[in-house]
């Protein structure tokens, strides 16, 4: 008898968005964009306590905030760091986004970065 995979086998996709697969005795549909995003977090949780491998951006990205923002954001630096993030304060309401975790390559950075200013100022 086989196993199937916890997310089962996929039949078919749907508008580019959406997979359906079918596990021993269920129709699953997921969300393409979630499930990568749950695999790269299970990759980072996996990998904590590790160097992590990183990405060299060979453009910065710029992204404005407020100026105390800004400052909150580097007094983390060297958390952000331990975790891939290169941040650097780019004037008095900007930071430069130089290095990612390479995980990350292909995820938007720059919503990321106003995602965890978010978190810090709850």
């Amino acid at each position: 008898e086989q196993t199937l995979p916890p997310l089962g086998l996929a039949k078919a996709q749907i508008q580019k968005t959406y997979i359906v697969s079918q596990t021993d005795d269920a129709i699953l549909i997921v969300d393409q964009h979630a499930a990568h995003e749950r695999l790269t977090y299970e990759k980072m949780i996996q990998n904590m306590g590790e160097k992590p491998q990183t990405q060299l951006l060979l453009v910065p990205e710029i992204i404005d905030l407020k100026s105390e923002e800004v400052s909150l954001l580097m007094s983390r630096a060297a958390e952000l760091k331990e975790m891939g993030w290169i941040v650097e304060a780019f004037g008095t309401d900007c930071v430069a986004v130089r290095e990612i975790p390479a995980l990350l390559d292909k995820a938007d950075i720059k919503q990321i970065i106003l995602d965890l200013n978010n978190i810090l100022f709850s």
